[in-house]
């Protein structure tokens, strides 16, 4: 197993240019998907309680949204 860990830790770029690019395009890109996610999770919400007659089950589906996510985050920890 460690043989397999080794090819990806000693890895390096080739050459020393590699180190100089520009992330900025791809920091913008990131911002512009995380905002078009959230607004497409709002949008299912707005519209989950306007047509579902059960409005319970819109805030147990949220919460369990919320609550499952962080119950494994919190056991995935190491303590």
């Amino acid at each position: 197993m460690d043989r397999l860990r080794a090819v990806h830790a000693e890895q390096t770029f080739p050459v020393a240019s590699a180190n100089s690019y520009s992330t900025t395009r791809f920091r913008w890109l990131v911002y512009v998907m995380s905002f078009a996610l959230l607004a497409s999770l709002l949008l299912g919400v707005v519209l989950a309680f306007r047509t579902m007659k059960k409005k319970w089950l819109v805030w147990m589906l949220l919460a369990l949204g919320f609550a499952v996510p962080a119950l494994c985050l919190w056991l995935g920890q190491r303590r």
